[in-house]
Parts: structure tokens; C-alpha cells; sequence
């Protein structure tokens, strides 16, 4: 009966869900162990520090009454008198290391397994961009991929809450990855994706991030986790598409012909 009542409660949602928990956040959970077995361990070495002191001075004042004999190594005879004070401090340490290290080798093992999964993704994709372009043609998968872009950028048509001010020369542009609006020109456009080409070409580096794209074009935010490789993407190609804002202002909406993607400081 006891048995049966012990596997109800371990088949029950709250077992299941707090399992789950701590197995997502066993990293987490072994670092906090990690760092309250130290700060035990500094505690108990405190407090054994303290006691340790008192035994050799008791010890000391034996040896000085002639209660116990004059010692050939003092310093082993102290240590073999106070280290027992010292257990709990080394117990603790030797938790905090331990779950240190067990909780790296899981962060260490996921970061593997996360790299590989995103790897096997990407040669996934790439065998099927192939095929696609076996397919169907290459101006065709070309323009796949613009769709699917233009697509992804339709959830940025909404107003900035800043604009920068523009010149009498100047026309509205919106950068459809972050969906920012900007004043600027088509010779300024064309310098900033000159000038990331340039870097590419001449070998200065093999990948550009979105945050430097936008650097380039003079706008905020981004982020360094996607971006273009050379060598999948080739050269930056900017596309222009004539568009209105929600108020109604013409605007020119700036997108790349290939999106960014993750991994893209990977080769191979």
C-alpha cells in the first residue's frame, strides 16, 4: 500500500514539474549551491579557526605544567591537535568545487549540444536552399528569400517614437529589420553598404553583424547575434521598395536581399 502511494506521488504534476524545473535549471541551482558551500565553508573556517586556538593554547599551558611532554615537532603536534576543527570548512569546499564543476560540465555539454543542433539546422537548411535552387532556378530561390524577408518585415510598419531630422535634400527611409524611420539620401545609403563591401572584399573581415550594418546606415539597436557571411551571402545588396507610413508619409522602405542569420561568423 505505502508503495503504491509513494509511485502516485512521484507520477504526480508537481514532482514531475519540479523535476523538470531543476533539470532546466540545474546549471543555476549547482552554481548557487556552489557559492552557499563557500560562504559555509568561510564560516566554519572561521569558527574552527577560533576553536583551533583555544586547544593549543590549552595544549601549550599542559606542555608548560609538565602535563605532556615536550614535543620533537611542535608544528605536526599542533596540526595533528586543531585540523579536526577544520572537517566542516573542507566538507563544504569540497561541495562548492564539486557542484562548481559538475554545474560547468552541463553548461559546457548544452553549449555543445546547442552548437551542434544549430549546425545540423544550418546544413539543413543549406541542402534544402539547394535543392530549391535546383528546382526551381536560382532567380527564382532568389526571390523566395527577398519574399520571405519583405514578409518578416511587415511587423515593423509602425512609428518610431524618434525621427532625425532632415535636411530640405533629404527623403524618409525605414529600415525594415528594426523598423526605424530616418531622413537620408540614395548616395548616403549606397557609401554605407559600399563601405561594408569594401571591408568584405578586401579581406578586413568575412562577416558583418547587424548592429554594424545599422552603425553604418547611422541608426541604434541591433544586435550581434545574426548577421551576413561573405562566403553564403556574398556582397550586401540593398533594396529599396516604395511605401507610406501609417500617417500616410511617403517613405522608402530598406531591407537587405539576403537576411541576416545566426551563426554567421561560422564557416563551413
Amino acid at each position: 500500500m505505502k508503495g503504491k502511494i509513494f509511485v502516485k506521488i512521484l507520477q504526480s504534476n508537481a514532482v514531475k514539474k519540479t523535476v523538470k524545473f531543476m533539470v532546466k535549471n540545474a546549471p543555476k541551482i549547482f552554481t548557487g549551491i556552489s557559492i552557499a558551500s563557500s560562504i559555509a565553508a568561510t564560516g566554519f573556517a572561521i569558527k574552527g579557526t577560533v576553536l583551533a586556538v583555544e586547544i593549543e593554547k590549552k595544549r601549550k599551558a599542559r606542555i608548560e605544567s609538565g602535563e605532556l611532554p615536550e614535543p620533537e615537532h611542535p608544528k605536526l603536534e599542533m596540526v595533528k591537535a586543531v585540523w579536526k576543527c577544520y572537517i566542516p570548512a573542507f566538507a563544504f569546499l569540497t561541495v562548492s568545487c564539486g557542484t562548481a564543476l559538475y554545474g560547468t560540465s552541463i553548461s559546457t555539454a548544452r553549449t555543445a549540444m546547442a552548437t551542434a543542433a544549430c549546425k545540423a539546422t544550418e546544413l539543413a537548411f543549406d541542402e534544402y536552399r539547394a535543392k530549391v535552387e535546383e528546382e526551381f532556378g536560382a532567380d527564382k530561390e532568389r526571390k523566395i528569400r527577398q519574399d520571405i524577408q519583405r514578409d518578416r518585415a511587415e511587423q515593423y510598419m509602425t512609428e518610431p517614437t524618434t525621427l532625425v531630422m532632415s535636411r530640405y535634400d533629404q527623403i524618409l527611409y525605414q529600415e525594415m529589420l528594426t523598423g526605424q524611420q530616418f531622413y537620408s539620401d540614395d548616395n548616403e545609403i549606397r557609401a554605407a553598404f559600399n563601405k561594408i563591401n569594401y571591408q568584405l572584399s578586401h579581406g578586413y573581415s568575412d562577416f558583418v553583424s547587424v548592429s554594424e550594418y545599422l552603425t553604418e546606415l547611422g541608426l541604434d539597436g541591433g544586435d550581434d547575434s545574426r548577421g551576413w557571411n561573405v562566403s553564403k551571402t556574398g556582397m550586401l545588396e540593398p533594396r529599396f521598395e516604395l511605401s507610406k507610413t501609417s500617417k500616410g508619409l511617403p517613405c522608402i522602405r530598406l531591407y537587405t536581399v539576403d537576411p541576416p542569420y545566426e551563426n554567421y561568423s561560422m564557416y563551413g
